[in-house]
């Protein structure tokens, strides 16, 4: 398992790629979510748990956008 120290390298490795893609000039971004390939039915879940409520105020309620 990759340490906290080699995440952050990786981040900041990434962020220096020449063609990276700027999310704030994106709208809207689209988040999908599929349970499988190795992402147990508890995972796919609590994932889904988590972008509900980081999106609470943007998604309006009942339907998906």
């Amino acid at each position: 398992m990759a340490t906290v120290k080699e995440q952050l390298e990786r981040v900041e490795a990434l962020k220096a790629q020449p063609n990276r893609l700027d999310f704030s000039t994106i709208s809207p971004i689209k988040i999908g979510m599929i349970g499988g390939h190795g992402t147990g039915p508890t995972i796919t879940q609590e994932s889904q748990t988590v972008i509900d409520y980081i999106l609470r105020d943007q998604v309006a309620p009942g339907t998906g956008q």
